[in-house]
């Protein structure tokens, strides 16, 4: 598998990865980030922080993607989107490119947000669980509620912060450093302060936020 990570020299790659891969990946469109954001953040000026959109490549055939930040302070990656083509998948290319983007950094954790199995359709398959579970990953114990990606979406209430670190918890002030960088690089949100969301997650949040398993054991 070959890896391309799209920056201002190839952003003609940027719409067939959008319109072929990234757009069709999201049950719920409130989740899906614009093709004109994803320039806008490609183009953006970084500092502090890194960005970036990796293509997945069998041969010549696009097959899958990542999209994912960086944040110095905390030394956190942050995996928006991960996806290989379902054709592809059950082949070890999902964690092949969990394995690429985890050594681009000396990083401290790996946070993600995953879909609540709870609601979820029954006969939605629970395939992304037991993959990020095989990787270390665990539930952080609190809310997590997704901030609007721009003003024609809606708050996403259905998700689950998820990390792999080598602690058993996280404290309080990293996962609000994480989460502010997160809102201001990735949704464009600089002022906290009256981000109804971020208020509210930092209210309920515990000092010591346990990691939980993704997956009971049966």
């Amino acid at each position: 598998m070959t890896f391309i990570n799209i920056n201002k020299t190839n952003l003609n790659l940027l719409k067939t990865f959008y319109d072929k891969i990234y757009s069709t990946s999201f049950l719920n469109t409130d989740e899906c980030e614009t093709l004109d954001n994803l320039y806008y953040y490609i183009n953006a000026e970084k500092i502090n922080y890194d960005y970036h959109i990796i293509l997945c490549y069998n041969n010549e055939d696009l097959i899958g993607g990542a999209i994912l930040d960086y944040f110095y302070d905390t030394k956190t990656i942050v995996i928006e989107f991960i996806v290989i083509k379902q054709n592809c998948q059950q082949k070890g290319l999902g964690k092949e490119l969990f394995n690429y983007i985890a050594g681009l950094y000396d990083y401290e954790q790996i946070v993600i947000e995953v879909n609540d199995p709870e609601q979820l359709s029954k006969d939605e398959p629970l395939n992304y669980l037991y993959f990020w579970n095989s990787l270390g990953f665990k539930k952080l114990d609190m809310t997590y509620i997704q901030p609007p990606l721009d003003k024609n979406k809606e708050p996403i209430y259905c998700l689950w912060l998820a990390c792999k670190t080598k602690k058993n918890y996280i404290d309080k002030k990293t996962i609000l450093s994480i989460l502010a960088d997160y809102f201001k690089y990735a949704m464009k949100i600089d002022d906290l302060v009256n981000c109804r969301q971020y208020l509210e997650i930092a209210a309920e949040i515990n000092n010591k936020i346990k990691l939980n398993k993704l997956l009971e054991d049966k």
